[in-house]
């Protein structure tokens, strides 16, 4: 049995439950009975003052509606809605310019624009994606995994840990989005997370969490997070003195 589950890993809705890491929003966003494989609602890459890049090979329509035309929520469906009928839209920015509103639909966006006097929302259509899973915690798994394999920063034990770049959704975009913020590029009210993933079932599916009152003689197998931790000998002889970085407990 596997009782570790990585916050960037996907995770069974009946075999892991709500417990730690998975957060409350990750596991309520997945549908009762789908087994945490779905076609998950448009996802927000970034908010703020950011679309996609212009040009004929990514844009394909632009919508503008007068500020009496529609009420905001109305217009949120609406442009969502143009994307969904459109058999080419991946990607819709829906926000202001001025005073009126505007509805963009992309059939591809690989870089992050900024466009001075326009405010809003770019959203992902993830039901066109095959089938993904929702991460246990995106908020963690960014800070733990994503930004520091993207900075350069070394991981290890990729066979108990997610791969940084396992299929998360919107990937590249995501981390265009998070590099500037931290550089404190104007514009930018908030970027989406590393929510969904394309990672194989097999890995995720059997976990479950630790065992609670097993009885005497039950064996636990035990190791420190290899991307956070360095199992270190009492003896102060470094990590490469250890013959073996795990530990069998027996109750």
């Amino acid at each position: 049995d596997d009782h570790w589950l990585h916050p960037c890993s996907c995770f069974s809705e009946s075999g892991w439950g709500q417990v730690n890491p998975v957060d409350s929003e990750s596991f309520q966003n997945v549908p009762a009975g789908s087994g945490n494989q779905y076609h998950p609602e448009p996802f927000e890459l970034v908010n703020g003052e950011y679309t996609c890049q212009p040009g004929s090979d990514s844009l394909i329509s632009i919508t503008i509606y007068g500020e009496e035309e529609t009420a905001a929520e109305d217009f949120e469906v609406m442009c969502q809605q143009s994307c969904r009928g459109n058999g080419d839209c991946l990607f819709f920015f829906e926000g202001t310019a001025g005073n009126t509103k505007q509805c963009r639909l992309y059939k591809k966006c690989t870089v992050l624009v900024r466009e001075v006097g326009i405010v809003g929302s770019l959203k992902g259509l993830a039901m066109r994606e095959p089938q993904l899973c929702r991460v246990a915690n995106p908020d963690l798994c960014s800070q733990v995994s994503n930004r520091r394999w993207y900075l350069g920063a070394p991981t290890s034990a990729t066979d108990l840990n997610p791969s940084p770049s396992s299929g998360c959704l919107y990937e590249n975009l995501l981390q265009q989005c998070d590099f500037k913020m931290l550089l404190d590029q104007l514009g930018i009210n908030s970027c989406g997370k590393c929510s969904y993933s394309s990672q194989d079932p097999a890995f995720w599916q059997g976990k479950t969490p630790p065992p609670e009152g097993r009885a005497s003689g039950y064996q636990l197998e035990g190791r420190c997070w290899e991307e956070r931790y360095t199992a270190v000998p009492l003896s102060g002889t470094g990590p490469s003195s250890l013959s073996s970085t795990t530990q069998l407990l027996t109750c």
